[in-house]
């Protein structure tokens, strides 16, 4: 995901136009909505797995490369895409800022 937030940053700075912006935002929220899901499926496959079942079968694919059959993998995952939606919707607050001309009133309303 590194290499995708460099590249959404460079995204928001390079929007000149509420367009891009709305395109911007779309994007984001798309990617945004991806973990999110994940992040879930990732907590019920560890649910599963703490009551002596395996992961549901529409489970997302662990990326970590560790153990299948450990808990402990599930909540990793899961505590995995909990950092990349924030920091995902870090972005999205500068995308915030930057529509308000860093207003600092209007972020805190």
């Amino acid at each position: 995901m590194q290499p995708v937030l460099a590249q959404l940053i460079q995204q928001l700075r390079d929007c000149e136009t509420v367009e891009a912006g709305v395109d911007f935002q779309r994007d984001l929220l798309n990617r945004l909505l991806e973990v999110e899901k994940d992040r879930a499926g990732f907590k019920r496959a560890a649910k599963r797995m703490r009551n002596g079942k395996g992961p549901h079968p529409e489970a997302p694919e662990p990326q970590s490369g560790r153990d299948l059959a450990d808990v402990a993998t599930w909540r990793f995952e899961q505590d995995v895409c909990d950092c990349l939606a924030r920091q995902l919707r870090s972005v999205g607050d500068a995308l915030a800022w930057r529509v308000f001309d860093f207003h600092r009133p209007f972020i805190l309303a």
